[in-house]
């Protein structure tokens, strides 16, 4: 009896076995890459900014020419201050993907300065207004497509009162990007406390007060995790202040404290707003702030050097105050009610 003869597979055998065994390391990659993409998110959560960029080094090595995973990781890199780095990954990715989305555009424009800027935003816009109306003629939701419209022409407005503003038609373009931001979507606190910004530049403080109340009533009531960035809430504060609010301000800078102790410019700027209020308890505040420049070695002289006038000031006032009884500032006014201000304006700035 002979050998059986081997039996050769067909050429669509040899095809779908490859296509296959192609599928199977695609599969594989995808979820190796999306446990690099978690892991990088989760030790970012975690404050440890050098192990997420070692996730996100090894997930890039296996999608290199991925632009939705470049601008993921160049979100990271702005966060950590790596500019460069982040400006090269948005090239890279602007180049391969021009209209996949306006996030990398709306980054890219951090990066810039002047009309590049404003080129660059206004790229992002234009892909969001054609997705809007792609997906109004979808019949499907826009609510997330307008609040990243508003944003982009939020931000677009303060570049007309920041590196632009010398242009002989600035307030008028910010007034415009302003008013068209609102009218996508009036609840933004962010276009709402852009106003208030230029209603104080434009020496309006009873409109920009007004504008300042909306925004904060909007995230005031939210629980801390739902809440706007300390960056935000920190300006915030800083408007209340400028705006002769400090019982607001100190109320936000309070909280923040909260939140991190270990920021000794929120103290400073709550040691400014409880000198209205309270001047013993502004200066335990800007004592903090000092204590904290020296625990770090600070090297940021100039806020040093404020602090260091502020007790001072502070303190000779509370001296005074003690000399005299019959004095406005009311010790012991630490517990502000949650009705705010009087909005009297009667503070000395």
């Amino acid at each position: 009896i002979g050998k059986e003869r081997k039996r050769m597979p067909s050429r669509g055998a040899k095809s779908v076995g490859r296509r296959s065994s192609r599928t199977s390391v695609r599969d594989k990659q995808r979820v190796l890459l999306d446990r690099l993409i978690d892991d990088a998110e989760r030790y970012a959560a975690m404050l440890q900014p050098d192990l997420a960029q070692q996730s996100w080094e090894k997930a890039i090595k296996i999608a290199p020419q991925s632009p939705e995973l470049m601008d993921m990781y160049a979100q990271f890199l702005l966060d950590v201050d790596q500019f460069d780095k982040a400006f090269d990954l948005l090239s890279k990715s602007i180049t391969i993907s021009p209209k996949g989305n306006h996030a990398k555009y709306f980054m890219m424009a951090q990066l810039l300065k002047g009309k590049q800027a404003v080129e660059a935003y206004n790229r992002g816009l234009q892909i969001l207004l054609d997705h809007k109306n792609t997906a109004e003629r979808m019949g499907a939701s826009t609510d997330v497509i307008c609040e990243e419209m508003s944003l982009g022409l939020s931000a677009l407005a303060e570049l007309y009162m920041t590196d632009l503003c010398d242009e002989d038609n600035a307030e008028e373009e910010c007034e415009k990007h302003l008013q068209e931001a609102l009218a996508i979507q009036p609840t933004n606190i962010e276009v709402l406390q852009t106003l208030a910004s230029l209603r104080i530049s434009q020496q309006n403080p009873e409109e920009a007060l007004n504008y300042l109340n909306q925004s904060y009533a909007l995230w005031k009531p939210l629980p801390y995790e739902e809440r706007p960035s300390l960056e935000f809430c920190h300006s915030t504060a800083k408007l209340f202040l400028e705006l002769e609010q400090p019982r607001t301000a100190a109320r936000i800078w309070e909280k923040l404290v909260e939140i991190d102790r270990n920021i000794a410019e929120l103290f400073y700027h709550l040691g400014l707003a409880y000198q209205y209020i309270s001047s013993s308890t502004a200066v335990e505040a800007l004592e903090t702030a000092k204590e904290l420049l020296e625990e770090v070695e600070c090297e940021d002289d100039e806020l040093k050097k404020l602090v260091d006038e502020m007790i001072q000031k502070v303190s000779q006032e509370n001296i005074e105050q003690e000399l005299d009884p019959e004095s406005d500032i009311e010790e012991g006014d630490e517990g502000f009610d949650e009705e705010g201000d009087d909005g009297k304006g009667e503070m000395d700035m």
